[in-house]
């Protein structure tokens, strides 16, 4: 039987379509074993309602960002929905964007047990690389990239951390998992950049972490 996967994809700032193909290379290799449906905003409650194999989430939390008054689209309706959807079996997997301006002790973010805080304004190369044990997920991840160095806080202590990102503007967390309930929740924050998103290591992170969820 088909895996239902549902997708909440870009933002402002992150493109919908670059993301939308990167995750659709991601599981190519898959094939015939997951089906994708990719959502909008309006259609996340009733999603949630048919309690899909794996919810995916890189979009931020703002929705209009440069503007004075900023509008935020996650409620705390929804949050709630979507803790209860993972503890009581869901698998929820937070990438890049779906770490960005999150309420830290709403219920989503005590989920996710780790949020974006800032990325240095210059891209620069960024190295991906393992950390703990070393096939969590399957084959470490080791690449690098051009890209936005995500800086998080994690609550390390009650997850585990598998993937770091160096840069010179230091090192910090960039992938952890944990159950949550009767569910899953994985985190990765690479990447932004074109060229992030086409790597074939990004994919094969994206679809380890996946099959991990599933």
């Amino acid at each position: 039987m088909k895996k239902r996967i549902f997708a909440l994809l870009g933002d402002y700032y992150h493109d919908h379509d670059l993301i939308l193909d990167s995750l659709k290379a991601a599981i190519a290799p898959m094939g015939d074993q997951v089906e994708l449906q990719d959502i909008v905003v309006g259609d996340l409650a009733s999603a949630l309602l048919e309690k899909p194999d794996l919810f995916i989430l890189n979009k931020e939390n703002r929705l209009n960002p440069t503007d004075e008054q900023i509008q935020c689209w996650m409620t705390p309706e929804l949050e709630t929905q979507i803790s209860d959807y993972v503890q009581q079996g869901g698998s929820w997997l937070a990438w890049h964007a779906g770490l960005a301006s999150y309420p830290e002790e709403g219920p989503y973010g005590l989920m996710l047990k780790g949020m974006f805080k800032f990325h240095p304004r210059v891209n620069k190369p960024v190295k991906y690389q393992p950390r703990g044990e070393a096939n969590f997920l399957g084959t470490p991840t080791r690449f690098e990239v051009m890209d936005e160095h995500y800086f998080v806080e994690c609550d390390q202590a009650n997850t585990h951390v598998f993937l770091e990102a160096e840069s010179l503007d230091g090192v910090s967390v960039a992938g952890w998992a944990h159950q949550f309930g009767k569910g899953r929740v994985c985190c990765i924050t690479p990447t932004h950049r074109a060229e992030g998103l086409t790597h074939p290591e990004l994919h094969r992170l994206v679809r380890e972490s996946i099959q991990w969820l599933l």
